[in-house]
């Protein structure tokens, strides 16, 4: 114990307790509620006296016993001489700021935020759903702005009062301010706070809005009055300003979840001090980097479902943790025993929010949890109100949960596209929970696939042709629900909606690069029409679901599987007398026997696919057909032929306007190029295909393109380039799931041999991990670099008989 005498003046006191606990002057006034300047003017003596209340926090923050509270105290008494009264007549009060159990966390930006706004209005509503950290927040602003109010910063809390008549008396006590007698309390706090410059931190106040006015009348009396508000929803006030608590950042899936890309983000600070709280050895390593990372991005970056998981470190390591968040709400439980009881559970903090929304607005709430990430308004009308039941508009219902903090909208600001609403995992999970309880959730879940499945049919004919990078682009933020609505259909075994489906999103998996998710869903859907399946062996639906494993399974070298669903498809063709269908397995079965070497047989296949779209004047079949003849003749080193048979395809692509179909003629074309030596002319057309292909949005057409690129630089002794591109290539293949196949692999070897004797292995294997490394953006900028530095490669095609694109671009093709 130190006695007052040895310690001598407060500061150098204060000084000695700081040093002993460890603390440094930051992170004691983050303890405290303090400024980190007012610890500074303590310690140097240039605040000689302060008030008992501060000594009070302070000494709670050190964790002084109660001697050396005492002493401390005592020589707070010494310094001020006399008790020096507050403005507001509390005496010995400059703010009553709760002390904080734990250390405060991350949230530089959001505290520099709100300070920054608090500088330039009277009131401010920190919003967010429940357990976002809004309290926690403006605790921390609010300790740092003591210095700025020279009347005082009071904390009111509000959560325990549920009649919104009780506000004036709980504001009225938090400063101090007693009733007179023959006046109200709200009119005696409106006098003695008319002159002062406070700050009232209003904390919780969403199930109080029908008081809202009062806090505005009190701001009109009181000129020099500020408030920080917390509430899940907003108070609607003229005067106010609103500030989104956002969650924590936290790793993005697509971020490499190493040690030091990990640390930085206050979502996984957040979770590693918690859970050394709880398990003092615990720390963040290399091996459990990547499951902390998704722990927190699981918990959508939530501050209390991430202090509820890591309290859980004593029980579990983070991989198997992350193992058990299947059910977040059930795990995250047993928070703090001296926290508010909203706060024990995670399930708790939502029915907080839950149980302030009207009725109609819970019915929405619940029905919103089929959506599988964002949703539009058409949308939400159509699955979750498409027998009005809800009596109310639905722009007004999904706007009034957004400013209740349990929706988010996700357009960005300047995007000209329709907002879309989302629901943090965490809240879906919690809504769904409600709607199986009054169960709704068959009739909604079938609602939505319903809905989705039609999205999807309409989109299907427009995957080819002008429209097609436009409606690739229409499809891409509906995925996730276009995922759950076929998850949905194949667990409840609704086979003719699961055929659909999987045949509706066959061209969208392809170009987007999802060939392996398809493949693996078609085949769980063909799996489905078993012995007293509904769906007849010889439907056209059933054919057209085989068509599309056959191409997924082609697209990545299973030629037998392929074969043998194709050959299905075809007797059920045959059967049910679809020509077009016939055409179409004609031509997949002429992939497979091209693929097999079988040349002859491919020629034969194809020639009688094109025999039948002749007839039924299916153009655009027959450009596909005209591209693979090309190849069988490319692949034979008939250049000639293989020209013929390109150019003639891309004709009627470019009258179609068909930028898949040109695509692959101009590749065709620019590959016989190369074989020819015309290297020149093929650089040219393989800048015009990867172009091609970019506008149209084809992911999975890059690979072939650069290694076309990669034939060149190698043909040119650019041989590090050479393999750069191949790497980048190679990276690409496996992303999208589409190895090269067998004519494709004999080519590719074929133009990369100047590298196998021409680099040593130490390069080779620098310039491939250097290809491997590049984006996709960052390769095909690459793979475009002009050759001789003079500006942008030209994209264009030569022509040898001078058709000209029936666009208008002034571009010639081959025909």
């Amino acid at each position: 114990m130190v006695t007052s005498r040895q310690a001598g003046s407060f500061g150098v006191l204060l000084q000695r307790y700081r040093a002993a606990a460890g603390l440094s002057q930051e992170e004691l006034a983050d303890r405290a509620g303090l400024s980190r300047r007012g610890i500074s003017d303590l310690e140097r003596g240039v605040r000689r006296s302060p008030y008992p209340a501060t000594v009070r926090r302070l000494a709670a923050a050190l964790g002084l016993a109660e001697p050396d509270r005492i002493v401390l105290l005592g020589a707070a008494r010494t310094s001020n001489g006399a008790a020096v009264a507050s403005a507001v007549g509390n005496a010995d009060v400059l703010h009553n700021l709760p002390v904080q159990r734990t250390s405060f966390v991350g949230r530089a930006h959001e505290t520099a935020a709100i300070r920054r706004q608090l500088a330039s209005t009277r009131l401010l509503t920190l919003t967010g759903p429940g357990g976002s950290g809004k309290t926690r927040l403006a605790v921390q602003v609010a300790g740092k702005l003591v210095d700025s109010f020279a009347d005082g910063v009071f904390f009111v809390p509000l959560a325990p009062i549920a009649d919104p008549a009780l506000i004036p008396a709980t504001i009225a006590q938090a400063v101090g301010v007693r009733e007179a007698v023959g006046r109200s309390v709200l009119d005696e706090l409106k006098e003695r706070l008319r002159t002062k410059q406070t700050l009232l931190v209003l904390d919780n106040f969403e199930h109080l809005i029908a008081a809202a006015p009062l806090v505005g009348e009190m701001l009109d009396a009181c000129p020099r009055l500020s408030a920080l508000v917390t509430s899940r929803t907003l108070l609607r006030l003229a005067r106010e300003h609103v500030f989104d608590v956002p969650p924590m950042p936290a790793p993005a899936p697509t971020v490499e979840a190493d040690l030091e890309a990990t640390m930085h983000y206050d979502a996984v600070k957040l979770f590693v001090e918690r859970a050394r709280a709880a398990q003092h050895n615990f720390a963040l390593t290399t091996g459990n980097a990547r499951s902390v990372a998704e722990i927190c991005r699981h918990l959508d970056g939530l501050p209390l479902a991430i202090e509820l998981a890591a309290a859980r470190a004593r029980l579990f390591e983070p991989g198997a943790l992350m193992g058990q968040l299947s059910n977040r709400l059930g795990l995250l439980t047993n928070g703090p025993r001296d926290g508010p009881a909203r706060h024990q559970t995670l399930r708790s903090a939502l029915t907080w929010s839950y149980e302030l929304l009207m009725p109609a607005e819970r019915r929405l709430f619940e029905r919103l949890a089929v959506f599988a990430g964002a949703f539009t308004l058409p949308a939400a009308e159509a699955v979750a109100d498409a027998d009005g039941s809800l009596a109310t508009s639905m722009l007004d219902a999904l706007a009034s949960l957004v400013d209740q903090s349990l929706l988010n909208i996700t357009q960005r600001e300047g995007e000209p596209v329709e907002p879309r609403f989302v629901l943090l995992e965490t809240i879906r999970e919690y809504a769904m929970e409600r709607l199986v309880a009054t169960g709704g959730e068959l009739g909604m879940r079938t609602r939505h696939s319903e809905y989705f499945l039609a999205l999807a049919e309409s989109a299907q004919p427009r995957l080819q042709g002008p429209l097609q990078a436009e409606s690739l682009t229409r499809l891409d933020p509906e995925h996730d629900n276009l995922r759950a609505a076929l998850s949905w259909c194949t667990a409840q075994r609704h086979e003719e909606h699961a055929f659909r489906f999987g045949s509706a999103l066959l061209r969208y998996w392809q170009m987007r690069g999802h060939i392996t998710e398809g493949r693996e869903r078609l085949t769980e859907v063909l799996g489905l029409a078993g012995a007293g399946g509904s769906i007849d062996s010889h439907s056209a639906i059933r054919a057209n679901a085989l068509d599309a494993a056959g191409f997924l399974s082609w697209l990545q070298g299973d030629i037998a599987v392929a074969q043998t669903l194709y050959e299905q498809s075809l007797v059920i063709r045959r059967t049910i007398g679809d020509r077009r269908g016939i055409a179409s397995c004609l031509n997949h079965l002429g992939n497979v026997a091209r693929d097999r070497s079988d040349n002859a047989d491919a020629r034969r296949l194809y020639e009688e696919s094109m025999a039948i779209l002749g007839e039924l004047g299916d153009r655009r079949g027959m450009a596909v057909v005209l591209n693979n003849l090309g190849e069988v003749a490319q692949y034979a080193r008939d250049c000639p032929a293989a020209q013929s048979f390109y150019a003639e395809g891309l004709a009627i692509g470019y009258d179609l306007e068909d930028g898949w179909c040109i695509g692959n003629s101009i590749q065709g074309l620019a590959d016989v190029a190369q074989l020819q030596g015309d290297y020149q002319v093929a650089r040219q057309l393989y800048e015009q295909s990867l172009a091609m292909v970019i506008d149209v949005k084809d992911r999975s057409g890059i690979p072939a393109r650069l290694e076309g690129f990669a034939g060149l630089a190698a043909a040119d002794n650019r041989l590090e380039r050479a393999v750069r591109l191949a790497g980048a290539a190679a990276k690409l293949r496996v992303s999208v799931g589409a190895p090269r196949r067998p004519p494709e692999e004999e080519l590719f070897r074929l133009w990369m041999q100047p590298t196998e004797h021409g680099l040593s292995e130490a390069a080779a294997e620098a310039a491939w991990a250097e290809g491997q490394a590049m984006s996709d953006e960052q390769v095909v900028a690459y793979a475009l670099q002009p050759e001789t530095g003079n500006g942008q490669p030209t994209l264009h095609v030569i022509a040898s008989d001078r058709r000209e694109d029936p666009r208008g671009t002034g571009r010639r093709v081959r025909g």
